[in-house]
């Protein structure tokens, strides 16, 4: 039980994620299956899902909802990706799309999925609207978990888990854990993650959650998501990109992931050893399973990443960091429209039980990893590829101060004290992506 649960909080982080995970083609010959922010899923990510229960934003099945359906959710042992002639990129109706618009590319499998996202799309910023005319279509579904990109379609696929307002609508999607939840259990670590505003929780509760709090979940999730769109697909390469080949055939570079692998490196070979063991699953080596939370800490604190995800590379194309990309964009953005603080860490556990702050330990803690000059860096290099011409030069030469680290810190050994103390928080984390 309690490996299970330190797996669990290890893979509690942003996207991602889901969250740069590819699985290879049987022929080992290049890119086939893009899963960007998951890794491989055994029965397929689509295993559950009918293209028959997709409806279009009003509620409606029609021809054009039908055609999302069928160009998006393929089988990839039978199905053929459509060609963007048939689906073509939002960005070739405009480069900076509206409501309607993107409502138009939606696809849902219950029509509450369509009225939350419409009612919290309302309150995003351009910045959003902006990124996703990168994307061919918008998929929810009940069954998709994690969250993921994918570079065949160029669409977005997102888990409801991010846009439930009421008890009912949590109830009604699947409570299925994240498929990559036991890979962890063979380190002695765990891996915690949160967005905060003012010391508390930023996306509520697994309980409640008020309309703000779910527009922030859904923003993150989204900024993440949207990175690697953008990253793949830059808007202004395929606005007139419509042709008889699928999207896939589009990628001539991926912009951002390619420039800071070649100019601002991630440079630990542990961490990116552990990121496959954390996100793939690989058998832990003895020297990685005994690794303490103070060790990992003080390797990742010397490094570029704001995030353990940042270091898991894609095996196609070889060494690239599409995680690194949407992770650095995600905060980065969070902090500039928002105002919200990321905090992350390293613990051990104290007790098989894991459910509140006391039963952990915290060994190396931060909170707004961008702040650090080394990471920072990179977080513009990134912003500069994905939002050409952005005016926030600003944030990037005067970072805001830094927020103050609230996040499980008053650690002891003791034995457990009442909810009313500090250290007996309710231990929250970010959904999966």
């Amino acid at each position: 039980m309690l490996q299970k649960l330190m797996s669990l909080f290890a893979i509690l982080i942003t996207c991602i994620f889901l969250p740069a995970c590819e699985k290879a083609p049987a022929n080992n010959t290049g890119p086939a299956f893009h899963l960007i922010s998951n890794d491989n899923f055994e029965e397929g990510p689509f295993a559950y899902i009918d293209k028959a229960d997709f409806i279009d934003s009003q509620g409606q099945v029609t021809a054009h909802s039908q055609l999302l359906a069928r160009c998006s959710v393929l089988d990839e042992h039978s199905d053929t990706p459509c060609d963007t002639q048939t689906l073509p990129f939002l960005a070739s109706e405009n480069l900076n799309p509206n409501t309607q618009q993107i409502l138009n590319r939606l696809i849902v499998s219950d029509l509450w999925m369509a009225d939350n996202f419409a009612l919290l799309l309302q309150d995003m910023p351009a910045d959003m609207y902006r990124l996703f005319a990168s994307t061919t279509a918008i998929v929810i579904h009940r069954e998709i978990r994690p969250a993921f990109f994918w570079s065949e379609t160029g669409a977005i696929y997102l888990d409801p888990a991010y846009l439930w307002l009421t008890q009912t609508q949590k109830n009604s999607i699947s409570q299925d854990a994240d498929y990559r939840a036991d890979f962890a259990s063979q380190l002695k670590f765990i891996n915690l993650a949160r967005y905060s505003i003012d010391g508390d929780f930023a996306f509520g509760s697994n309980a409640n959650r008020n309309t703000q709090q779910t527009l922030y979940a859904l923003s993150a999730l989204l900024f993440h998501e949207l990175a690697h769109a953008n990253d793949f697909f830059p808007p202004a390469s395929v606005s007139t990109a419509a042709s008889k080949h699928p999207a896939e055939q589009l990628i001539i570079a991926h912009t951002a992931s390619s420039l800071s692998n070649s100019s601002l490196p991630l440079q630990s070979d542990i961490w990116h050893r552990l990121a496959n063991v954390i996100w793939r699953g690989i058998d832990a080596s003895a020297d990685l399973s005994s690794l303490t939370a103070s060790d990992v800490g003080q390797l990742f604190a010397v490094d570029g990443a704001n995030d353990a995800y940042n270091f898991l590379e894609t095996p196609y194309p070889e060494g690239l960091h599409f995680e690194d990309t949407a992770m650095l964009f995600e905060e980065v953005m969070m902090k500039i429209h928002y105002d919200i603080d990321r905090e992350i860490a390293f613990a051990t556990a104290l007790n098989d039980t894991i459910a509140l702050c006391s039963d952990l330990r915290v060994h190396w803690q931060a909170i707004n990893r961008y702040r650090e000059d080394h990471v920072l860096i990179r977080a513009q290099l990134i912003i500069d590829v994905l939002l050409p011409g952005h005016n926030y030069d600003g944030f990037f030469i005067h970072p805001p101060a830094a927020g103050i680290y609230t996040y499980c810190v008053a650690q002891t050994t003791q034995s457990r004290q009442s909810l009313s103390t500090p250290s007996s928080i309710p231990l929250q984390s970010h959904f999966w992506h």
